[in-house]
């Protein structure tokens, strides 16, 4: 019996250095570090790298409200879904300049586009990527993301600037009427 238990216990301290190599998910089941496990094979990837980016999730059942293509998606396969929490351009700018980058936000989406979504949703910001459409565009999107930031930055400098003088020009105008008398 105790020979059953050194093997439990061996097995457990095996555990328990695999858990704690799986990057971003401590102490779990581990049903979690065979999803892992299979995440990093789809991708190609080594054990001991992360599997979690922001805006991004792969799953193998994927869901998308409204969908654009009508993919069915095979439910052992792994995909890659984008999705900035369904906050659409927001993710880079406040409300008060929502229509201001129209066409920045358009440009994002479409450069996203280029990478070959299975399917889509534009209302709710959601894409859906094979592994190898995904991965490029899980590399790039660091990149991406910095251009639009600059673009749509550059852009509310130009609404700021533009309401700066037409406030500007209506202060002077103000001035001038209460000289004048």
């Amino acid at each position: 019996m105790t020979k059953n238990l050194d093997k439990i216990i061996k097995i457990c301290k095996q555990y328990e250095e695999i858990a704690d190599a799986a990057p971003g998910y401590g102490a779990i089941h581990p049903t979690q570090i065979i999803e892992y496990c299979e995440k990093l094979q789809c991708l190609g990837w080594e054990f001991g790298e992360s599997v979690n980016y922001p805006d991004f999730t792969i799953v193998k059942k994927p869901y998308i409200t409204n969908s654009a293509t009508g993919f069915k998606y095979d439910p052992d396969q792994y995909y890659i879904v984008w999705d900035n929490g369904n906050v659409g351009r927001l993710q880079f700018v406040s409300q008060y300049y929502w229509s201001d980058v129209e066409q920045e936000w358009r440009e994002f989406w479409w450069k996203l586009l280029s990478y070959e979504p299975l399917d889509y949703d534009p209302h709710n910001c959601r894409m859906i990527f094979d592994i190898e459409h995904g991965k490029k565009l899980i590399e790039d999107y660091p990149q991406i993301c910095k251009e639009t930031c600059e673009k749509m930055n550059a852009k509310i400098a130009k609404v700021k600037l533009v309401k700066a003088k037409e406030e500007y020009e209506k202060l002077l105008k103000e001035v001038g009427d209460e000289g004048s008398d």
